[in-house]
């Protein structure tokens, strides 16, 4: 599952529509454009993925849960999203009884905030796990999507993040959805310092149109 870095989120309501053709559908010769912008809006992706893991969770019966877990996405969706969200200074609450609207809560203050009001560095956490929860339960449906194995790839993964919360990234990332292999593309120091060392790759132009060389390791933290 790639998430490009030209991400942004726009207020609007939340759509529904068959899940067979939205959350739960997945097709993996489906290419994706990492660079068209019109197309990396993310905000009623997100409200469906965690809409539907609510909501299909709730409704399914014990007899139903066969071929299809829809109780581990919810709890898989409620524990991921809870996890990336505390980053910015929020839990996940769950929705609202009469919008079906994604609500948060402030950590210390209890005040309830709804997806589209959660700040900007907010909205993309909540994004990376709700979707990776939702893409990798279409993937294994009758898996724990913490338990299943999948790559996922955000480019610019430090955007809108302040350095404290790009030091505690990673190991959220991981504890999130622990099986998944995390590829993330970034031009902070920080965020590459809190990798171990063996997981840094650097990419860095030489001199005088010369091509472009691979540094690994150590030497990665410092070119």
């Amino acid at each position: 599952m790639p998430i490009p870095s030209t991400r942004w989120f726009s207020r609007q309501p939340i759509a529904f529509s068959a899940p067979a053709r939205t959350v739960a559908r997945y097709d993996v010769r489906a290419s994706a454009s990492l660079d068209d912008a019109t197309r990396a809006d993310l905000a009623r992706e997100t409200k469906q993925a965690l809409a539907y893991a609510a909501i299909a969770s709730a409704l399914s019966a014990p007899s139903d849960l066969v071929e299809r877990r829809f109780d581990l996405l919810g709890s898989a969706m409620q524990s991921a999203v809870d996890t990336l969200v505390k980053l910015g200074g929020f839990s996940y609450q769950g929705l609202d009884p009469l919008s079906f609207e994604p609500i948060f809560a402030a950590l210390g203050q209890g005040r309830a905030v709804p997806f589209d009001a959660l700040p900007t560095r907010a909205r993309h956490l909540v994004a990376f796990a709700a979707l990776g929860v939702r893409t990798l339960w279409a993937a294994y449906p009758d898996q724990d999507p913490r338990e299943a194995e999948g790559v996922i790839a955000i480019d610019e993964i430090d955007l809108h993040q302040d350095a404290q919360v790009q030091q505690r990234l990673l190991p959220a990332l991981r504890a999130a959805l622990p099986e998944a292999q995390w590829i993330l593309t970034t031009a902070s120091p920080v965020v590459a310092g809190a990798a171990d060392a063996r997981a840094v790759l650097a990419l860095r132009h030489l001199p005088e149109g010369a091509g472009v060389r691979v540094f690994a390791g150590e030497q990665a933290r410092t070119h």
